[in-house]
């Protein structure tokens, strides 16, 4: 029996793979400290909402009858193909620029490396060893997903729980940490997919769910902001924030939460815009990490402005509109072919 189209998840992935774009413009960085914190609470570690949706479409098109062999297989086609694709290309570019010798690597050892961890040279490409991880235990959440939910929830909680006294390993460069970093977001949403009740429950109490999620939202934008203002501390890495609550991540939970509800009200619909962005999302998520750096490259050699807002306008056209004409004309060159490269 063929799944019903989920308009909301399409329309959502569309948000979240702009979201994760803006998450890498380089721009927010010349804005005011107080307007970068804002925007990185708002934007940052968009990547969790990905995780979040890859998560749902997994296991609501995957639970009923799943192969793990076929889903490895077209997982292989559809994201690790394309993977090789680009990562190739920004590892040669990383050895053109000797990049192995930050790093004091030799070019054998920076090649193995940077197709092991991705984001070496072009660093939205992080995101593939590490979504691999979870191709890899995928039987794992279909198993899970079967137990009682008493079961089902004592683990979905302690996994968020663990997301949230977590953070990124540094630059990324560890997929097994960031494996455990966004575990929760992943296992919540294929708690809600398998518990119909659950998903219903928070459907139907969707005012409530929007007055909390808002409310602890902006209660952790405030503890954050006095974080970085009043108390002056902030932690980065895995190993480091381990047992401190990260406030960026538990505003993400909220974000996601609030917008998973909010688009199933009112974006469970065909929408154009929204739609268009998701079925390039992974086109987009390969290509403007290197769009990014060339733009990045040409300020700083033409000095085009040092007005923040104006640079950021300038870089998403280039970035986000760039990405996006070279994903229409690979596909009309490449045609059905396009998603063993492109990813879409």
């Amino acid at each position: 029996m063929k799944k019903q189209y989920i308009y909301s998840i399409d329309n959502l992935r569309g948000l979240a793979i702009l979201l994760v774009f803006f998450t890498h413009c380089q721009s927010f960085n010349l804005f005011d400290s107080l307007f970068q914190d804002f925007a990185k609470f708002f934007v940052g570690n968009a990547t969790a909402i990905f995780v979040f949706i890859s998560g749902f479409l997994f296991h609501y098109l995957q639970s009923k009858n799943f192969n793990f062999k076929k889903y490895l297989k077209q997982k292989s086609k559809f994201v690790i193909t394309p993977y090789l694709f680009f990562i190739s290309i920004a590892t040669i570019i990383g050895l053109f620029f000797h990049v192995n010798e930050y790093y004091q690597l030799t070019n054998l050892q920076f090649i193995i490396w940077s197709l092991s961890v991705g984001g070496t040279v072009v660093a939205p490409l992080w995101f593939i060893p590490m979504i691999c991880l979870f191709f890899l235990t995928a039987p794992v959440f279909i198993s899970i997903s079967k137990v009682s939910l008493k079961i089902m929830t004592v683990i979905t909680v302690v996994s968020i729980i663990l997301s949230l006294i977590t953070d990124r390993p540094f630059s990324q460069y560890n997929p097994f940490l960031s494996y455990i970093h966004f575990l929760g977001f992943y296992m919540l949403v294929v708690y809600l997919s398998a518990s119909h009740k659950v998903r219903e429950g928070l459907y139907s109490h969707y005012q409530l769910v929007y007055a909390l999620t808002i409310t602890f939202f902006y209660i952790l934008l405030g503890f954050y902001l006095y974080t970085r203002y009043v108390n002056g501390s902030e932690t980065y890495g895995f190993i480091n924030s381990f047992g401190k609550f990260n406030l960026i991540q538990g505003g993400k939970l909220c974000m996601t939460i609030l917008l998973f509800v909010a688009f199933e009200h009112y974006f469970n619909h065909k929408n154009k815009v929204l739609g268009f962005f998701s079925h390039i999302s992974f086109g987009i998520f390969f290509i403007h990490g290197f769009m990014l750096i060339i733009f990045s490259k040409l300020v700083n050699q033409w000095q085009l402005t040092d007005h923040p807002f104006l640079l950021l306008i300038l870089e998403t056209i280039f970035g986000l509109g760039g990405s996006v004409l070279l994903i229409e004309i690979g596909k009309k060159i490449l045609g059905n072919r396009s998603r063993y490269v492109l990813g879409c």
